[in-house]
């Protein structure tokens, strides 16, 4: 699979160049009126940006950070209540976020994580786990995700066993079972679980930073379907392809892999699997 991840990172490099952006836009439907009540719905349209909201490249571009940056263009629209919803546009790359082959002990888990057209944190979550008593406890999850259920029915190995740890949760779902076990030992310990609707978790994110800023909302909602924007507010250019490219192959991320390969197929995966094994045909004897 990571060979596999070589080819499609550097085909992507070579068609759409190492300065290429996935972009992320927020802009809104309906009109404002002179008391600031936005009468239609906040729209966050994504072309499949993995790199959106991951710290992994600086603080300027970690979630928290960018979802203020945001949440200030609407103050700055004059915006201070939203009687519709913000709507999530996830059309580009659908809603087949993950190969149908993916096992399922690997779905619920940060590195089998689905990816959208909007995404956020590389799709991730860390949780921590503490060791007292002969028990495994969950002490926190970062980010929180609000809508996900953890039932934990991990055992404690043997001393220096390692991560022996699943989280079974596949994509939609709002249950994350915990099983396996990890080492014995003092302090806490962690690992890190794949968030299963990140459109969802993206705009429930927003609607919390617009509420800080006194801003009313009160539902979010995913479209698949194209939802037209009537005027553009912001407009997020993400990191470049080459350093997600570099990012992918030195640390093996599957996440951006398969965003490369959707955006190779114009969306769709099929489509892109189809583009690679053309430009092989086409540039090498296989």
């Amino acid at each position: 699979a990571s060979t596999i991840k070589l080819l499609t990172s550097l085909i992507f490099l070579e068609e759409r160049g190492s300065t290429h952006q996935f972009s992320t836009k927020l802009g809104y439907t309906g009109t404002i009126d002179s008391e600031g009540t936005l009468t239609g719905n906040l729209i966050i349209y994504g072309t499949g940006d993995p790199s959106f909201g991951s710290g992994r490249y600086g603080r300027e571009n970690e979630l928290g950070i960018l979802l203020e940056e945001m949440g200030t263009y609407v103050q700055r629209a004059g915006i201070t209540c939203v009687e519709g919803n913000i709507i999530i546009d996830a059309s580009y790359f659908g809603s087949d976020c993950t190969p149908h082959t993916w096992q399922y002990n690997d779905l619920g888990n940060y590195y089998a994580s689905g990816i959208w057209s909007v995404n956020a944190n590389e799709n991730a979550y860390k949780l921590t786990l503490g060791r007292t008593g002969g028990k495994v406890t969950l002490k926190s999850v970062s980010p929180t995700v609000p809508y996900l259920y953890f039932k934990n029915e991990l055992d404690l190995g043997p001393k220096n066993s390692g991560d022996q740890a699943y989280i079974f949760c596949a994509p939609y779902q709002d249950k994350a079972y915990i099983r396996g076990s990890i080492p014995s030992g003092s302090g806490n310990f962690s690992i890190r679980g794949a968030i299963p609707d990140a459109p969802y978790f993206t705009g429930y994110m927003f609607m919390e930073k617009l509420k800080e800023k006194g801003i009313h909302v009160e539902y979010v909602q995913t479209s698949f379907t194209p939802v037209p924007i009537s005027k553009i507010l912001y407009e997020h250019k993400g990191i470049q392809a080459g350093k997600q490219v570099k990012s992918a192959i030195s640390k093996s991320i599957n996440l951006y892999c398969e965003a490369f390969l959707k955006e190779l197929g114009q969306g769709s995966r099929s489509k892109g699997i189809k583009f690679i094994e053309s430009y092989l045909e086409e540039n090498y004897i296989i």
